[in-house]
């Protein structure tokens, strides 16, 4: 048992030492992408976003969820020309007229 308290100790001296290094490298790609982005509304329920660099990225709200309606954030994703997911779904806090 000495010999695992030991070599569990050894391991966090050592992760404490050099996981400063780890953290510098782990910078987040998207980040470092160039892209052009576009706000579009078709006039009566969904708002789209659109991010286009090497790939496009593009988000929906649809105001006429029923989530969207009772004051939640609901924010649908697709890649390219593949099929939307829902990427985030009853966020927020509900908020209604007084």
């Amino acid at each position: 048992m000495t010999g695992l308290r030991l070599s569990a100790f050894s391991f966090l001296v050592f992760f404490g030492m050099f996981s400063h290094l780890a953290r510098a490298q782990l910078a987040p790609r998207a980040a470092l992408e160039e892209a052009e982005s576009r706000v579009t509304f078709d006039g009566s329920v969904v708002y789209t976003f659109q991010a286009a660099g090497r790939k496009t990225i593009t988000y929906t709200v649809d105001i006429s969820h029923p989530e969207i309606q009772q004051g939640l954030l609901r924010i649908q994703a697709a890649v390219e020309r593949g099929p939307f997911h829902t990427v985030l779904a009853g966020a927020g806090t509900r908020w209604r007229n007084a």
